[in-house]
């Protein structure tokens, strides 16, 4: 049997070898469980969805959140930006109705066609407290964060969360002094300016925040009753202020005032009501119209297509209106006529038209959303130790806005 030696320096340096890969690894582990622990650090969102602060990842909700610098960095604008970044969101606008006011959230496909908020599955608050409208005019400027939470709501945002609810939380004033600039111009008359500062009130106790905003959009479709101005035209402003009142680590009340005015031209739309695009039902079509009374489902082909009745489901594909039409009533004889119309209504006589109406038809000079709105809200908070805290919540809405139409 041959005689085998082993090099003592061979030895050795199989034994460094062998403690020096077990160092590496070991150094590895570390330096990935440090790695972990601070992306954990960086990206953890705190969250208010249970009426107390958690974080994301503890939350036992669905739960989508964008903090500020999130919302900055993807260049949202408003809630609508928002839902399409959201899984299970979308948001809709009632054109024919109030536009931009009545917007309706819907969630995972649960959804009521109505405008009213009281029939609505899901609800939009403001620093938790309840919005009946105008979701999508908030600009996201003067937001810390968005929840956006899936699933029923009820037992902590009360009715009309069936489906979910979304959560806007604003910035608090900061006790150091700081000045935030955010402007945009684009393509087709569209400008965006946006301010804020904010500071200490003399002492650490009491500190301040104001904002304000402008926001136009040009619209895409020349108005032919209105020559040199355009349809789907949206401008509002805003201003806001804030007050925080610290006194001491267990209690704290923070102040907010807001008001808004939205002046938006004629809407981009057309009345569409009779054609065969928009009657499913295999109706006849006479001059136009569909004759409700004639219903044949499903609709033979040869019909629908020479044009005498109309389909029995979508086929995809919806004609887009003449351009001519768009818009051909939007002149001022027309908002004289319907002035005229309801100050002639026994219903709406001088003496009860103001409190018939909202909004002031006398002040109204062309068509479009015109609004104004007032938002005040008071949030008091006092932590009696680390479990057991106090909070008080109180709002006041004010909101007066008409939309006047003639497609």
């Amino acid at each position: 049997m041959p005689d085998t030696k082993i090099d003592p320096f061979a030895k050795t340096f199989a034994v460094f070898l062998i403690a020096t890969c077990i160092a590496m690894s070991s150094a590895d582990a570390q330096d990935v469980e440090t790695t972990s622990q601070d992306a954990r650090q960086i990206q953890e969102i705190i969250v208010t969805a249970r009426k107390r602060e958690e974080s994301l990842l503890d939350a036992p909700l669905a739960i989508s959140a964008f903090n500020e610098v999130e919302l900055r960095n993807a260049g949202f604008h408003d809630i609508i930006d928002i839902a399409k970044a959201t899984p299970g969101l979308f948001i809709e606008k009632f054109n024919g109705l109030g536009a931009r006011v009545e917007t309706t959230p819907r969630f995972r496909g649960i959804f009521l066609a109505s405008g009213d908020p009281l029939h609505q599955t899901a609800t939009v608050f403001l620093d938790g407290i309840y919005m009946s409208g105008g979701i999508s005019t908030l600009g996201i400027g003067e937001l810390e964060r968005v929840e956006v939470i899936k699933g029923p709501q009820s037992a902590l945002f009360g009715r009309n969360t069936f489906a979910g609810a979304i959560n806007y939380v604003t910035k608090k004033p900061s006790n150091e002094f700081r000045v935030e600039v955010d402007a945009l111009t684009a393509t087709r008359d569209e400008y965006r300016i946006a301010l804020g500062a904010e500071g200490p009130l003399g002492s650490d106790v009491l500190s301040f925040r104001l904002g304000a905003m402008f926001d136009s959009k040009g619209g895409h479709y020349d108005n032919i009753a209105v020559p040199g101005t355009k349809l789907g035209d949206e401008s509002q402003w805003s201003v806001n202020g804030s007050l925080l009142f610290e006194p001491n680590s267990k209690f704290s009340l923070n102040v907010r005032a807001s008001y808004r005015k939205i002046d938006d031209g004629p809407a981009a739309a057309t009345f569409g009501y009779g054609i065969e695009d928009h009657n499913f039902g295999g109706f006849r079509l006479e001059n136009g119209l569909a004759n409700t009374s004639d219903s044949v489902v499903p609709a033979p082909l040869v019909e629908t297509r020479n044009g005498t009745r109309g389909e029995s489901v979508y086929r995809g594909t919806i004609r887009m209106p003449d351009e001519s039409t768009i818009g051909l009533n939007t002149g001022f004889a027309n908002i004289e006529a319907f002035r005229s119309g309801f100050v002639a209504h026994p219903l709406y006589t001088p003496q009860a038209l103001p409190g018939r109406l909202s909004y002031n038809i006398n002040n109204v000079n062309d068509f479009g959303l015109k609004l104004d709105s007032t938002r005040l809200s008071a949030h008091a908070n006092y932590d009696f130790n680390e479990t057991v805290s106090l909070a008080l919540l109180a709002g006041h809405y004010e909101e007066a806005w008409g939309f006047w139409n003639d497609y």
